[in-house]
């Protein structure tokens, strides 16, 4: 999918408005600042992705510009991801948000869990992390640190809550931001693996490689990404994981 194209498709079917109803729709709260959520690569819609695209990084002539530092550490987070644990890339320098207008749903729902609700999604982030584990040792004979496996995230008790949303009504929202995804599916603008995309490999893939060399491709940035698992001391000598 071209990104213009995409942007172009939501701004004329107005599909920017239909987002911002679903983000209303999340209980008002306040934020302290600590970014202690911030440490992972969020799931994401593609309408989410081409808004957060559009709001902040979409020139007047379409050229798509993302400053510097937040392609740094969109790299640096890409490629260290199975080895250390890092802060989202979208955090500026003085620890903000720097999208936060266009912040994605599970950002916005932060806090507005019940902690029962937050304790059983962060377990199933948790497998999910073990299988990749699993899956890299059992095919590559490489191990992935404890601290990345094992890494999580407190549940937020200095989140001011106006309310808390249950699982229903998250549900709800996720079913919503599905069925916009939907229309530019059935609209030929996305193909179904683009569905379901994580914040950072969405701005890898489809954002920083379409201004590569042809060459740099995501096979290519993957195989870069096991060459730092494969340095790691735990897979060329005798120390446990």
């Amino acid at each position: 999918m071209k990104i213009n194209e995409g942007i172009k498709y939501c701004t004329d079917h107005k599909l920017w408005d239909q987002l911002n109803e679903i983000y209303n729709a999340v209980p008002s709260g306040t934020c302290q600042g600590c970014t202690n959520c911030c440490h992972e690569s969020v799931n994401i819609s593609m309408v989410e992705a081409l808004h957060i695209v559009h709001r902040y990084y979409e020139m007047e002539n379409g050229q798509i510009e993302i400053p510097d530092p937040i392609e740094k550490n969109l790299l640096k987070y890409y490629f260290s991801e199975w080895v250390m644990p890092r802060k989202c890339p979208f955090l500026n320098e003085a620890h903000l948000c720097s999208i936060y207008e266009a912040r994605p749903l599970p950002c916005r729902i932060f806090g507005n869990r019940f902690r029962d609700a937050f304790d059983q999604n962060l377990k199933r982030i948790q497998r999910q992390n073990k299988r990749v584990a699993k899956t890299l040792f059992t095919e590559l004979q490489l191990k992935l640190p404890q601290s990345v496996v094992n890494r999580t995230i407190e549940y937020c008790e200095n989140y001011q809550r106006a309310r808390v949303l249950d699982e229903v009504e998250v549900n709800e929202l996720y079913d919503l931001l599905i069925n916009l995804d939907g229309k530019l599916f059935f609209s030929g603008f996305m193909g179904e693996m683009m569905m379901n995309q994580h914040l950072v490999g969405f701005f890898i893939e489809y954002v920083l490689l379409d201004k590569a060399y042809e060459v740099v491709t995501s096979e290519f940035l993957q195989e870069i990404r096991l060459d730092l698992v494969r340095s790691l001391p735990m897979n060329h000598s005798n120390e446990p994981a």
